[in-house]
């Protein structure tokens, strides 16, 4: 511990400080230690999410329903209320969006995982809200393509259209 005036420095302080570049003055950082006030890295994911669609280039392929496995990303801005209050209301309550998606899969058939991505990426930013990002990928796990082991994937992005809680 150091001291400057009255305000007692912590070392590492010091040295990180002077790792900055800022070396001029002993003042410490200052780090919001609040996780109301944190402001990057919240995110929210639910991944491997498998449900049935009928989804192929021809009516062959969609005559029965193929499984699809979703992984989907919310990025919020800053905390999420639930950070704070332990509230559900407070979030996106994953199994509410979870049967969206679902439900969006059910309702028709689609011919390109390009244009099904699209349509949950909708649904999806319906549920999110207004100062979030959304990610969402489809990966349509057998393809009738010969020696794909891995399936194939494609991924959108947008931003929520829902008011944010902090609005609300």
């Amino acid at each position: 511990m150091t001291t400057t005036g009255a305000n007692p420095v912590k070392l590492s302080e010091v040295v990180e400080r002077q790792s900055l570049g800022r070396a001029s003055s002993l003042t410490p950082l200052i780090r919001s230690t609040s996780r109301a006030d944190r402001t990057r890295g919240h995110r929210l994911s639910m991944r491997g999410l498998e449900v049935e669609v009928r989804l192929g280039c021809t009516p062959a392929e969609r005559a029965a329903p193929q499984r699809v496995a979703l992984d989907i990303t919310i990025h919020f801005d800053r905390a999420p209320r639930a950070c704070t209050t332990d509230e559900l209301s407070d979030t996106i309550c994953m199994q509410s969006l979870a049967e969206a998606l679902a439900e969006v899969c059910r309702a028709r058939e689609f011919a390109l995982v390009e244009y099904l991505t699209e349509e949950l990426l909708d649904r999806a930013l319906e549920l999110v809200p207004s100062d979030a990002d959304c990610e969402l990928e489809v990966c349509k796990l057998k393809p009738p393509i010969a020696g794909l082991t891995g399936g194939f994937a494609f991924r959108v992005q947008g931003r929520g259209a829902r008011p944010s809680a902090a609005t609300r």
